[in-house]
């Protein structure tokens, strides 16, 4: 029963194809909660990878200086903060390592995603109907 419990919580962060992901949690064989933490962080990293490629590309469309660079920046701090704080649920006094091991990587995960997904829209909008 618990392995369909981790399973359907894992599958819950898979919204895009991640390979190596995929392989590092089939070779979990024993079901070791920290060893899916690893597995997730390390799709974390490549979601920051691509999080920071969006961020520099939307930054040399704007540029840091203009107007718009400096809201985006402002935007941007508020982000991490919220990045930050936002799964800390999981890391309270008393979570056991479920919560520490699959539910903050996973949230923390979705957070990164949805920014990558948001910095996408922002650099679309950025670059106009014209150059789709």
């Amino acid at each position: 029963m618990f392995e369909l419990f981790v399973a359907a919580a894992l599958a819950l962060t898979a919204s895009e194809a991640d390979a190596e992901y995929e392989r590092c949690i089939d070779a979990n064989t024993d079901y070791v909660d920290a060893e899916y933490g690893r597995c997730t962080q390390r799709r974390i990293d490549r979601a920051d990878e691509r999080l920071n490629a969006r961020w520099e590309e939307l930054m040399g469309l704007v540029g840091r200086d203009s107007e718009l660079g400096q809201n985006l920046v402002s935007e941007e701090r508020a982000w991490i903060a919220y990045k930050d704080a936002a799964c800390g649920i999981y890391m309270v006094e008393g979570a056991g390592t479920a919560d520490r091991f699959l539910f903050y990587t996973s949230c923390k995960l979705k957070i990164i995603e949805d920014r990558v997904t948001a910095l996408d829209e922002i650099i679309e909008y950025v670059r106009g109907p014209d150059t789709a």
